[in-house]
């Protein structure tokens, strides 16, 4: 499976409505694999951060498309309700693997849990696409590639060899059990999206990605959010020499 086949390039990581000319066939259901943070959690608070952000704006970029979108979370509250549908029609399903209060540091012996939960779930029935968020999501996604016979795109957000590498002194490396299912994820998974060509040439040198596998596709900008407007808008000039940095 192609990548460019999926949401038109990742629907432009979520930032741009323009189609590619490189699309294929879009499939009609994409199951989204969010296992450690909700993107319906508020960014800033416990886990969440820019990964809810980009999974909430690619989920609506897809179902905008006429997919429908499939979201599952780990349930980090005992008040969530199971299921709910978006005003967009994306529906997240919160599934129940160890306590609502588990570090994500403690979560990846819950991740068979979530991830025979999810098999069994009848909102997978109809899923064309698995789509897996951070390495964790990445475990799901090869065990339900493997039991199911879907293709897997997986995205990672962050790689345990370049965290290790930019580690401050004192600070503990990452897992080994992170290490070896990164590796084994890259192994199975069908497209493994990169978000800059620095990452797509790790992804390459220390996972051993095969030749065609891995897509660099950048984070987009939410134009509608970040504009310039009236007199907040700085000409170009003004701003004094050298680069400008957003």
């Amino acid at each position: 499976m192609h990548a460019t086949a999926y949401g038109q390039d990742e629907a432009h990581a979520a930032g741009d409505q323009r189609p590619s000319d490189r699309a294929g066939p879009l499939p009609r259901s994409v199951a989204l694999l969010s296992v450690h943070t909700s993107p319906l959690a508020q960014p800033g608070t416990g886990d969440g951060g820019g990964m809810n952000v980009l999974i909430a704006a690619l989920a609506t970029q897809l179902r905008a498309r006429g997919i429908a979108v499939e979201i599952f979370t780990r349930a980090a509250g005992a008040d969530l309700p199971r299921s709910l549908t978006l005003d967009d029609g994306v529906r997240v399903h919160h599934i129940e693997a160890g306590p609502p209060t588990l570090r994500k540091e403690d979560l990846a012996s819950h991740l068979c849990g979530f991830y025979l939960s999810v098999a069994a779930h009848p909102a997978l029935h109809d899923v064309e696409v698995l789509h897996g968020h951070y390495w964790m999501s990445g475990w799901v996604g090869r065990k339900l590639r493997q039991r199911r016979g879907l293709p897997l795109v997986q995205h990672f957000h962050t790689l345990a060899h370049s965290k290790n590498d930019g580690r401050a002194g004192g600070q503990p490396s990452e897992p080994m059990l992170r290490m070896a299912a990164e590796r084994r994820v890259v192994a199975e998974a069908d497209a493994v999206l990169a978000s800059t060509a620095a990452e797509a040439a790790l992804l390459r040198r220390h996972y051993h990605a095969r030749p065609g596998q891995v897509h660099v596709v950048a984070p987009g900008v939410d134009l509608e959010v970040f504009r310039a407007e009236g007199e907040r808008a700085i000409p170009r000039h003004d701003l004094g020499g050298g680069r400008i940095m957003l």
